[in-house]
């Protein structure tokens, strides 16, 4: 399975980084902003590849996210083999503390990236 890499708006110099590091190129892909302010991402084929989707979720966080979930969803629909996000949230940067000894850590603490496999039947 050959590794692929997909850039999101938030910060593609990251993406075009990582993807140089590893010895690839990011996946050409736009997205399409509609007036209403609907997001349409489109990617190239994937079928069957290891891809890591690279969208970090800096302000303005909502549509970082949002865009995210899109690119996710469209990497599944392009046949992706395994879908892995590849940055840490940072939008509960600052908050990493727990407010008390007995408080859980807040959201987002964890650098652990997210692996998404495709479930069969989802390509």
């Amino acid at each position: 399975m050959s590794l692929r890499i997909v850039p999101g708006s938030a910060n593609p110099g990251l993406a075009g980084a990582i993807a140089k590091m590893l010895g690839t190129e990011p996946v050409p892909g736009e997205l399409a902003r509609f007036p209403d302010g609907e997001l349409r991402p489109v990617v190239g084929h994937l079928r069957a590849r290891d891809v890591y989707v690279v969208q970090p979720t800096g302000p303005p966080v909502s549509d970082h996210l949002l865009e995210l979930f899109l690119l996710l969803d469209a990497c599944r629909r392009a046949g992706a083999g395994r879908i892995t996000r590849s940055c840490r949230i940072s939008g509960m940067r600052g908050r990493t503390a727990a407010a008390s000894p007995a408080s859980p850590p807040a959201p987002g603490s964890s650098p652990t990236p997210w692996p998404l496999p495709v479930p069969s039947g989802w390509s």
